[in-house]
Protein backbone atom coordinates (compact mmCIF):
# COMPACT_ATOMS: atom_id res chain seq x y z
CA UNK A 1 0.00 0.00 0.00
CA UNK A 2 1.21 3.48 -0.99
CA UNK A 3 1.73 6.42 1.81
CA UNK A 4 -1.36 8.85 1.17
CA UNK A 5 -0.13 12.04 -0.61
CA UNK A 6 -0.07 14.95 1.34
CA UNK A 7 -2.47 17.62 0.53
CA UNK A 8 -1.43 20.43 -1.62
CA UNK A 9 -0.85 23.45 0.42
CA UNK A 10 -3.45 26.28 -0.46
CA UNK A 11 -2.37 29.89 -0.94
CA UNK A 12 -4.90 32.45 0.20
CA UNK A 13 -5.78 35.16 -2.56
CA UNK A 14 -4.08 38.29 -2.02
CA UNK A 15 -7.24 40.51 -2.24
CA UNK A 16 -6.16 44.57 -2.38
CA UNK A 17 -8.69 46.53 0.42
CA UNK A 18 -9.41 48.89 -2.43
CA UNK A 19 -10.41 45.99 -4.33
CA UNK A 20 -13.41 45.06 -1.83
CA UNK A 21 -16.27 46.99 -2.27
CA UNK A 22 -19.25 47.87 0.27
CA UNK A 23 -22.31 47.22 -0.76
CA UNK A 24 -23.68 49.63 1.73
CA UNK A 25 -23.99 50.09 5.34
CA UNK A 26 -23.62 47.19 7.65
CA UNK A 27 -26.99 44.94 7.86
CA UNK A 28 -28.81 46.14 11.30
CA UNK A 29 -28.61 43.58 14.25
CA UNK A 30 -31.28 41.43 14.88
CA UNK A 31 -33.08 42.84 17.62
CA UNK A 32 -33.34 41.02 21.00
CA UNK A 33 -36.51 39.62 22.40
CA UNK A 34 -38.30 41.05 24.58
CA UNK A 35 -38.53 40.41 28.19
CA UNK A 36 -41.34 38.93 29.58
CA UNK A 37 -42.93 39.25 33.18
CA UNK A 38 -42.63 36.06 34.90
CA UNK A 39 -44.90 36.84 37.92
CA UNK A 40 -42.16 35.80 39.79
CA UNK A 41 -40.31 39.53 41.47
CA UNK A 42 -37.11 38.11 41.77
CA UNK A 43 -36.86 36.62 38.25
CA UNK A 44 -38.47 39.50 36.87
CA UNK A 45 -35.68 41.29 38.34
CA UNK A 46 -33.50 39.69 37.12
CA UNK A 47 -34.45 39.61 34.01
CA UNK A 48 -34.73 43.46 33.61
CA UNK A 49 -31.35 43.55 33.51
CA UNK A 50 -31.37 42.21 29.88
CA UNK A 51 -34.27 44.91 28.86
CA UNK A 52 -31.18 47.39 28.30
CA UNK A 53 -28.34 45.08 27.13
CA UNK A 54 -28.29 45.81 23.50
CA UNK A 55 -27.29 49.23 24.96
CA UNK A 56 -24.06 47.59 26.87
CA UNK A 57 -21.02 47.33 24.45
CA UNK A 58 -20.52 43.41 23.37
CA UNK A 59 -17.50 42.68 25.40
CA UNK A 60 -19.29 44.06 28.43
CA UNK A 61 -22.29 41.81 27.99
CA UNK A 62 -20.95 38.92 29.36
CA UNK A 63 -20.97 40.88 32.72
CA UNK A 64 -24.30 41.54 32.99
CA UNK A 65 -25.45 38.25 31.60
CA UNK A 66 -23.25 36.94 34.41
CA UNK A 67 -25.14 38.90 36.80
CA UNK A 68 -28.50 37.76 35.66
CA UNK A 69 -26.90 34.01 35.69
CA UNK A 70 -26.23 34.19 39.03
CA UNK A 71 -29.41 36.11 40.31
CA UNK A 72 -31.99 33.69 38.68
CA UNK A 73 -29.19 30.74 40.17
CA UNK A 74 -29.97 32.51 43.73
CA UNK A 75 -33.50 32.56 43.23
CA UNK A 76 -33.43 29.38 42.25
CA UNK A 77 -32.12 28.16 45.34
CA UNK A 78 -34.06 30.20 47.45
CA UNK A 79 -36.80 27.90 46.18
CA UNK A 80 -35.24 24.61 46.46
CA UNK A 81 -34.70 26.12 50.52
CA UNK A 82 -38.83 26.67 50.48
CA UNK A 83 -40.91 23.78 52.12
CA UNK A 84 -42.09 21.46 49.84
CA UNK A 85 -39.18 22.26 47.44
CA UNK A 86 -38.85 23.82 44.20
CA UNK A 87 -41.95 23.99 41.99
CA UNK A 88 -42.18 20.56 39.49
CA UNK A 89 -44.19 19.92 36.91
CA UNK A 90 -46.05 17.72 40.01
CA UNK A 91 -46.47 20.13 42.21
CA UNK A 92 -47.06 23.43 40.10
CA UNK A 93 -50.24 25.06 41.35
CA UNK A 94 -52.98 25.20 37.99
Amino acid sequence: MEPAAEPAAIEPAAVEPAAVESSGPAAPHAPFPPVVETGNAAVDAALARLEDVAEVPAEARAGVYGEVHDLLRDTLAGLDERTGGAPTPLNVVR
